[in-house]
C-alpha cells in the first residue's frame, strides 16, 4: 500500500469509530510533539481499559485466564 492509500484507509476508520478513548490513543499515537512514546501510550490505553473492566466487574478468575489463554491458542 502507498502511504496515500494507508491515510485514506485511516481516515475511514477514524471516521467510524466511536470509541473515544481509542481516537484519544490514536491521537496520542500520531502527536510526536507531545513526547510521549507510542509505547507509552499504548499501555496508558491498556491500564485505562484495564481499571473500567475492573470497576464494571468484567474480570476473570486465574483459573479462569489461564483456560481462555490456553483455547485461544489452540485455535491458532
Amino acid at each position: 500500500m502507498t502511504a496515500l492509500q494507508l491515510k485514506s484507509q485511516l481516515i475511514d476508520m477514524i471516521q467510524k469509530e466511536g470509541d473515544e478513548s481509542l481516537l484519544k490513543l490514536v491521537i496520542r499515537l500520531l502527536d510526536r510533539s507531545s513526547g510521549e512514546n507510542a509505547y507509552r501510550a499504548m499501555l496508558a490505553y491498556g491500564a485505562e481499559r484495564s481499571e473500567a473492566d475492573i470497576k464494571a466487574g468484567r474480570v476473570h478468575t486465574p483459573e479462569e485466564a489461564k483456560a481462555k489463554a490456553k483455547a485461544a491458542l489452540r485455535k491458532k
